[in-house]
């Protein structure tokens, strides 16, 4: 009686051993198709990782932003560097069109900056003239701080002379300055609009306006 219950014993032990352990790699990797997505992806295999992109052990470095074209009237137009401030030499700051086109370069390089009343940094933000004196401050020219104050400080000149990087000032009906912007050409300013907006360049919305130049 006893070898017998030893025989069924052994017999038990071999059967469990046979349902427990899987009988092949697959079948133990085999899940239902109803088993939560989370617990399908641990099952599966692990991408390889993509090898980094070598840098040579060399930290980024500033590149310079070329305004184009990089010549206008067999002088070189200078570049922009990343912090916004370039030196002109003489003979650039002497030829409106190339300064200008430096100067609109800058002022492009602020969309998007809030508009904060007496603002005058893109940190803290820009009212309209804090925006102006600070793109003109980047090529070492230092205007007034307010839009009349700028406004007298420059060459006054008609609608029709204007080139990119001169000044537009806005006017009310007496002739009171209250609105600057920098042109850019093809009848647009860039400029701080009013509180709620943002630097943009935008379209001139009205004729009651003066234009004026840098006096160098």
């Amino acid at each position: 009686m006893t070898s017998v219950r030893a025989r069924f014993g052994v017999l038990v032990a071999f059967a469990l051993m046979a349902f427990l352990v899987p009988t092949s790699t697959s079948e133990a990797a085999t899940l239902p198709l109803s088993a939560p997505a989370f617990v399908l992806e641990s099952f599966a295999p692990a991408a390889a990782p993509e090898p980094l992109a070598s840098t040579g052990g060399a930290r980024p470095s500033a590149v310079p932003v070329r305004v184009a074209p990089t010549r206008v009237a067999g002088l070189a137009v200078p570049a922009v560097s990343r912090s916004g401030r370039v030196a002109l030499s003489r003979s650039v700051m002497r030829s409106a069109l190339i300064r200008g086109k430096v100067i609109v370069a800058i002022a492009s390089r602020y969309r998007g900056v809030r508009y904060v009343a007496g603002g005058s940094t893109p940190g803290r933000g820009f009212d309209c003239s804090g925006y102006t004196r600070y793109v003109f401050s980047m090529i070492g020219v230092h205007l007034p701080r307010v839009s009349s104050g700028q406004y007298g400080s420059m060459i006054k000149i008609s609608r029709s002379q204007a080139l990119p990087g001169d000044l537009v000032y806005f006017h009310s009906k007496n002739g009171h300055v209250y609105h600057v912007g920098i042109y850019a050409g093809g009848n647009r300013v860039w400029h701080a609009p009013y509180p709620g907006q943002r630097v943009k360049l935008e379209r001139i919305w009205s004729s009651s306006i003066y234009v004026a130049r840098l006096r160098v």
